[in-house]
């Protein structure tokens, strides 16, 4: 039987929803960041990825296997804006290039919830360094910002993402999921995925204490993190969610899924 072709991002969120996928020799498993995985599901290179939800509103997306998700409701504390002053009177952000949704939800924070039409936002390259960028509040995703968090940076102020998200909304937020290629086999997917959540999510202490030790994280945090502020399973208020953000980043300025 053909190899299912599969990439996940490689942060520690997704630990629990891709167990045994590397050592399967019934999958080709590959990790690189978000912007990237969506590349290669378009150009066919995957059969599915775990990638930033706002994927899944563009025009003619596949369907997402809608089992599981990565999201939270609350302080998310991985999708940070950083700066030397409060993020919130920023003028200038530099958006990491790492991942459109999280960039796509720092304009639709700005733009609707802060009623900041005045803001000039700047791509940088993956994982930018705040104390580097120039712009007065920057975006750190994934485990930089996990890491972030623990770092003594005099006078540097943060705005959760997740925390305005849902504030404003009342909404968990949908950061990424499951999508497929054209063609691809959703129940075989399905089965496998559903598998390696079945397996990763017993786990999750057990990986937030490895994570912990490969990313110089206290394990406090890693714990927390993994078993408390991660929602995994996809379910109606997930859903509302996914759909609530697609209304509000379809109104912005050269909005990145208008259509």
């Amino acid at each position: 039987m053909t190899p299912l072709r599969i990439g996940s991002v490689p942060y520690l969120n997704a630990r629990p929803l891709v167990a045994g996928l590397a050592d399967d020799a019934g999958v080709r498993y590959r990790e690189e960041v978000p912007a990237r995985l969506a590349d290669r599901l378009a150009d066919g290179a995957l059969d599915a990825a775990l990638v930033s939800s706002i994927e899944a509103l563009r025009p003619g997306a596949a369907p997402l296997i809608e089992n599981v998700c990565i999201g939270s409701e609350g302080p998310v504390l991985s999708v940070l804006l950083v700066g030397p002053g409060d993020p919130r009177r920023a003028a200038t952000v530099a958006l990491d290039g790492a991942s459109l949704t999280a960039a796509t939800l720092t304009r639709v924070v700005y733009h609707h919830f802060l009623e900041r039409r005045d803001v000039t936002f700047v791509r940088t390259d993956v994982a930018p360094d705040p104390a580097r960028t120039g712009a007065d509040a920057t975006l750190v995703i994934g485990d930089a910002a996990l890491r972030l968090l623990e770092e003594e940076r005099p006078g540097a102020r943060v705005l959760d993402l997740g925390a305005a998200w849902t504030e404003a909304t009342g909404l968990p937020f949908l950061w990424a999921g499951w999508l497929t290629s054209p063609g691809a086999d959703l129940e075989r997917l399905r089965r496998r995925l559903d598998r390696a959540w079945e397996d990763g999510r017993p786990r999750r202490a057990d990986d937030a204490r490895r994570g912990a030790r490969e990313l110089g994280l206290s394990t406090g945090l890693a714990e927390r993190y993994l078993l408390e502020v991660m929602r995994y399973p996809f379910g109606d208020r997930e859903r509302a969610g996914l759909v609530r953000f697609g209304e509000l980043a379809r109104t912005l300025p050269d909005s990145p899924i208008a259509g």
